[in-house]
Formats: C-alpha cells, structure tokens, sequence
C-alpha cells in the first residue's frame, strides 16, 4: 500500500479507519494488541496472518526531525496487569524484549500500511 492513502485519511475523513497494532515480545512470549475494542486479523510484512486483541493502549509516533532519536511512545491498560507484568520483569531482569509498531487501513489488511517501527 502506498503513503498516497496514508496521506490521504489524514487530510480528510473517510470510511477508511486507520488501525495501529503492536507487537511486544518480553519473556519469550509475543502480546498481540491493537487499539479499540475489536480483535483484527491482518497480514504481516513477511506473509504470515497474525490476530491483534482489542485492547485499550495507545501509541505516540515519533517526531520528524534530525537529532537521530526515535522514541515511540505506548500506553497501555493495565486492567488485567499481563503485558505491563511482563514488561516491568523484562526491564527489572534486564531481559531482551521489542516491540513492533504496524499500521493498517481498515478495508485493507493484506499488508502493512507503511513500513514497521520495531
């Protein structure tokens, strides 16, 4: 998919829904969440299906400029307590972890909108 459509439903409202997912992988197991409150099955980057629970989290992308960082900011509900439990005992271990930024169009989920943030 092109930036064109990307570009186009932030200048103006359509029937198309921009759908942001993340992908945390802490302690050997993988978190599938996407914002909202329904799960969504979409195609990633490599071809594989994948399913993305609805969950209340929240991504901030990072700033456009030319200082060389890129920090993406998330927030996540902490209602049952797994994901962030997981994350705190990554960081308290100081255990490998990452996390994968996919944005999707709603009536296109064959593939990544744009490019990952991992």
């Amino acid at each position: 998919m092109t930036s064109s459509v990307l570009n186009r439903l932030y200048a103006s409202s359509g029937e198309e829904v921009i759908l942001d997912t993340l992908q945390i992988n802490v302690g050997g197991q993988s978190y599938w969440l996407t914002r909202g409150w329904d799960d969504i099955t979409v195609t990633l980057e490599t071809g594989a299906q994948a399913t993305f629970t609805g969950s209340a989290i929240d991504v901030a992308l990072p700033a456009r400029n030319s200082d060389g960082t890129q920090d993406l900011k998330f927030a996540i509900s902490n209602i049952d307590g797994v994901v962030s439990t997981a994350i705190r005992n990554a960081l308290d271990n100081l255990s490998n972890a990452s996390l994968t930024f996919r944005r999707y169009i709603s009536n296109d989920l064959s593939a990544p909108a744009s490019p990952p943030f991992t």
